[in-house]
C-alpha cells in the first residue's frame, strides 16, 4: 500500500512538473509607456506656434497627471496640427512619434470636437501610410468657430485599427475597432 502511494505521488509530481504550461514560457507581452501627448497648433499662414501638453508620469493609466493644458485658440483661425507622443518614463526621454509613422499602417489618430463646431478638423489634410489611408499625426488644416466658446478636444491613438471600414480613413472611430494607446480630451477656449 504504501509502495502504491509513493508510486501514485511521484507520478503526480512527475505531471506537474512536465505540464506543458511549466515547460512553455510566457510570451513577453511589450506595452509602450505613452506618458506624454503635445499637441502643436501653427496657425496657417504664419510661424506662430503654440504646444498644449498631457503628461502623466504613470503612463496610460492616467492616474498621475503633472501636466494638463488647455487649448487656447483665436475664432475664425486655420491652423496646422502636430502630434508628438512621448515616453518620459525614464532618464532618456524616447520620442515615439518615429515608431507610430515608421508603424503607419499600425496607427491611426482619431479627432473629437466637442461641440462638433468648435474645431473643425479637415482630416483629409492627414498624413498617410504605404497604403495611403491616414495616420494622422499631422494634419493641414484645423479650423475654429467664428465666435467664443469652449469644450473638449479629444485626441485618441488607436493600435491596429480596421483602416479600410466604413469612414474610418475619415476620422470615423466607432468603425475602426484597435485598441486604444492613448486618449486625451483637452479642453479648449476659443477666444
Amino acid at each position: 500500500m504504501k509502495k502504491s502511494l509513493l508510486l501514485l505521488a511521484a507520478t503526480a509530481f512527475a505531471f506537474y512538473s512536465c505540464s506543458e504550461d511549466e515547460a512553455t514560457p510566457a510570451k513577453k507581452n511589450d506595452v509602450e509607456v505613452l506618458t506624454t501627448l503635445k499637441a502643436v497648433f501653427t496657425e496657417l499662414g504664419t510661424t506662430k506656434s503654440d504646444t498644449f501638453t498631457f503628461r502623466s508620469t504613470d503612463g496610460a493609466v492616467f492616474g498621475r497627471t503633472t501636466k494638463f493644458d488647455t487649448i487656447r485658440l483665436a475664432p475664425l483661425k486655420a491652423y496646422s496640427l502636430s502630434l508628438l507622443v512621448l515616453d518620459e518614463s525614464k532618464q532618456v526621454v524616447e520620442d515615439k512619434t518615429p515608431e507610430i509613422v515608421r508603424e503607419g499602417k499600425e496607427h491611426q489618430f482619431f479627432f473629437n470636437s466637442n461641440p462638433l463646431d468648435l474645431l473643425l478638423t479637415n482630416y483629409a489634410t492627414a498624413n498617410k501610410d504605404s497604403l495611403n489611408l491616414p495616420i494622422g499625426n499631422l494634419v493641414g488644416s484645423i479650423t475654429t468657430k467664428p465666435t467664443a466658446g469652449s469644450g473638449t478636444f479629444t485626441i485618441e491613438l488607436v493600435h491596429e485599427p480596421v483602416k479600410t471600414n466604413s469612414g474610418v480613413a475619415n476620422n470615423n472611430r466607432a468603425n475602426a475597432g484597435g485598441e486604444t494607446d492613448i486618449s486625451v480630451a483637452f479642453p479648449v477656449i476659443v477666444k
